[in-house]
């Protein structure tokens, strides 16, 4: 079998744009959780359908930390039914990953603190 040099790019890219795909962290979200009108349905693990957990929570806290926050976040917020939702959404994410979403705080901070946050720090209100 002898493939040409354009046939392995195309074959190469493909592979690439498949994993890119399915690290998503939005849709890695989406496939995890499912409305079913009332509730939330937490699917624990995507090859076994029956391992799923649900509850009837009163309120669901959105909170989420690192890179992928805004994108979680926002995914999570578009399958919690809005009656349970609680207020605020939280999304804690580095500078770089800052987005502006709506109804979700989004704070942008950094892994260690730069000379601009220690002296924020040092100055107190009046």
């Amino acid at each position: 079998m002898n493939q040409s040099a354009h046939d392995l790019r195309k074959d190469a890219l493909a592979i690439f744009q498949a994993g890119i795909k399915a690290a998503d962290p939005y849709s890695a979200v989406k496939q995890c959780l499912h409305n079913n009108g009332k509730q939330l349905e937490i699917a624990l693990d995507l090859t076994a359908n029956s391992a799923q957990r649900s509850e009837d929570w009163q309120k669901i806290h959105i909170i989420a930390f690192g890179k992928a926050a805004c994108a979680m976040a926002k995914a999570t917020q578009e399958k919690v039914p809005s009656q349970r939702l609680s207020h605020p959404v939280i999304a804690v994410t580095n500078y770089e990953n800052v987005s502006d979403l709506a109804n979700i705080d989004v704070i942008g901070a950094n892994r260690y603190p730069t000379q601009l946050d220690l002296l924020a720090h040092s100055v107190s209100p009046m």
